[in-house]
Parts: C-alpha cells; structure tokens; sequence
C-alpha cells in the first residue's frame, strides 16, 4: 500500500511548485505532470502500484476561493454536488484525465484538494469507467449524501472547522469512511458526532493547526497501521459487495433466460 501510505505527503507537495515537488517526491515514486488550470492545481505522479493524482488545496489567491464559496448544491449526473468546486473541476476535467494511463488511479487532496479528489474520482468512476480509490485529507462536504462516493476515505482532525462546512442544515453531507484523529492524536474510524463534537470544543485552541499538512501528515504515519487495517477491510468489503453484486446480476438473467424458455416450450 505504498500509495495509501504517502498519500498526505503527496497532498502536502501538492501545494509546491513542480521543481521542488520533483526533488521532494517519496522514494519509488516518478514524477509525471504537473498542472494548473486556474482554480484547480495538482499533479501526476507513479509508483509500481499505478498513479497517484493528488490536487492543491486553496492558496491565498481570489480565484481559489471563488470555488469555496459558491455553494449552492446542483444537479448533475452524478448527484446533487457543490457547485463552486464542480463547475471549477468542469473547466478542465477532459484536459487532467488525458495525463493519467492508468484506470485504478489513487486520488488525493488536502482541503479543497480533498474536495476536487472526492468529486473528480467520482466522476472518472460514472463517466469514463475508471477503478479509483480517493483518500481526502480535511475537506469540506461536497453532496448530498452519505452514498455519494462510498470508496472514498477522508480525514477529521479534532478541531479542524474545514469539514464541518458546509452545514449538514444546508443539506450536504460526507461520503464515505472517516477516518478520525483524537485530540490524544488516535486514529478512529467512523466515530460518533456528538464525541467529535465534545472533541471539537475540548481542542477549539488548535483549530488553525488541526487544519496544517504537518500535522495530519505525523498522525497519519503514527497511526499507520490502524489506517492501513480500515482501509483493508473497507477495500474487501467493497470488492466483496461489487463481486457479489454482478453475481446476483448474473443469476437474476439465467432466471429470466429459464422463465421465458420455460414459457415457450408451453406455447
């Protein structure tokens, strides 16, 4: 699970310009592009388990922040989204999937990086049949729904106030599996809002810092082996529902095809 593992220090280069990213990049990793498309910013690199395409979280510049607040939830085809970062990853989506070879990509993201990676990933998954995963650090809510993107993964940092925008009273929501980080710096996974809530006000002095790369990246690769056992059992839980299903598929067509051959041989 190399990918998964330098996940949040691929999202935290993101952030840099391509020469220092290039001299930065994690052993086994080759650098292949990086791109800029005014509010969406990233790059692609490889390793020998496939490609990783990791976006910039917002910068202080006016056009990354026009995409955070528009947030309006619109309709698409592939559900109700936040309209700021998907019109945004809409000027350019054909133009970034033309840089990745590979369909079972990694997506990655920090913040806002985090949002583009739940959306896009999504959108290579419905529209162009690719096989991602995504691991989100710290982004705010994208959709609508809980189902939205069940192969996502994403983190909470105790008091880091990003994911908790929009508010679930304007009806967005997170998607898929969280994975929570203790004020004690202790992975959870999907842990209940009202302890994330007490959480949240235990630790509101390190709000600002909840939210930095470094930190999340030395609780990420503290807490590595429980990471890497939720994402493993998610990832077979996953792998067990599609086989299944395209089995249930399968049978619910031989019944059909044995009904109507049953049927025929009367008349």
């Amino acid at each position: 699970m190399k990918r998964e593992y330098h996940a949040m220090t691929l999202s935290r280069l993101a952030y840099l310009e391509k020469e220092d990213i290039i001299k930065q990049l994690p052993n086994g990793f080759e650098f292949v592009v990086f791109f800029t498309f005014d509010e969406v910013q990233g790059f692609v690199c490889k390793c020998d388990e496939g490609e990783v395409l990791a976006f910039r979280g917002s910068e202080a510049k006016i056009n990354d922040w026009k995409a955070n607040f528009d947030i309006t939830l619109k309709n698409t085809d592939i559900g109700r989204v936040q309209e700021g970062y998907y019109n945004a990853l809409m000027d350019c989506e054909d133009m970034i999937r033309c840089f990745i070879r590979d369909k079972k990509v990694l997506v990655t993201g920090h913040s806002a990086g985090g949002a583009y990676s739940v959306l896009y990933s999504k959108i290579l998954d419905a529209r162009h049949g690719f096989d991602t995963k995504c691991i989100a650090f710290e982004p705010p809510r994208v959709c609508d729904t809980h189902k939205f993107n069940p192969k996502v993964f994403f983190t909470i940092n105790s008091a880091d106030i990003v994911p908790r925008f929009p508010l679930k009273a304007m009806h967005y929501r997170h998607t898929g599996t969280l994975i929570y980080f203790t004020p004690s710096g202790k992975a959870k996974e999907n842990t209940k809002f009202i302890k994330r809530l007490v959480n949240f006000f235990t630790d509101i002095d390190d709000v600002v810092k909840d939210h930095e790369c470094y930190p999340i990246e030395k609780l990420w690769f503290k807490n590595w082996e429980t990471i890497k056992n939720i994402l493993n059992k998610w990832y077979n839980t996953l792998i067990n529902f599609l086989y299944y299903s395209k089995r249930s598929q399968s049978l619910k067509k031989l019944w059909l095809f044995l009904f109507f051959v049953k049927i025929f041989k009367k008349v």
